[in-house]
């Protein structure tokens, strides 16, 4: 199982997202938009899990529930990974997410190392994918329009972490909630 965990979003910020999307898409940049049903914060990308592994991903899942509160994020700002020089990703990303986020992430890491997950060396930048870009075709557009653009939201309350399943499909990859827990507070 490919398994990650992950921050939901609400069905009105999704659609929030969805124009947003939908003007990047005048750009006519040979992108691989996201469609907003899959519009989400990854935590922590687990990659292909071992079933008798399942039961201590779980663990981890409940621990963080247990120790950590819920937290508020506001988005603001779209973006370019690695850059706008060489864009892969096209992102909405966070201005307030606080020190909990970080810390989840810091616990999952740590946590999981025990059972062979790797902790990532890049810095962690919570943000929802909006799109993969394929080629450089059009490209300046999409960033001359993501720069015109403004996004920004009042701050939500995260009040869970999902675990979730990436079911991997000719069309492309599906998701499957398994697992939520509720954060205190």
């Amino acid at each position: 199982m490919r398994l990650f965990y992950a921050i939901d979003t609400t069905p009105e910020l999704k659609r929030q997202m969805e124009e947003v999307r939908l003007k990047l898409m005048e750009s006519n940049a040979d992108v691989k938009w996201e469609p907003k049903e899959k519009y989400h914060i990854t935590i922590k990308f687990l990659g292909e899990t071992e079933e008798k592994i399942f039961p201590y991903v779980e663990k981890c899942l409940n621990e963080v529930g247990e120790k950590f509160s819920a937290f508020q994020i506001k988005y603001k700002s779209l973006g370019f990974f690695p850059n706008q020089k060489q864009p892969r990703v096209v992102w909405i990303g966070t201005e307030i997410a606080t020190q909990e986020i970080f810390e989840i992430k810091n616990y999952l890491d740590e946590s999981l190392k025990i059972y062979g997950f790797e902790v990532e060396n890049r810095k962690f930048h919570p943000h929802i994918t909006l799109g993969r870009i394929r080629s450089m075709r059009n490209v300046k557009n999409l960033i001359s329009i993501a720069e015109n653009l403004k996004f920004e939201t009042e701050p939500i309350m995260c009040g869970e972490i999902i675990l979730m399943q990436s079911i991997l499909k000719p069309t492309g990859s599906e998701y499957k909630i398994l697992r939520t827990v509720k954060l205190k507070g």
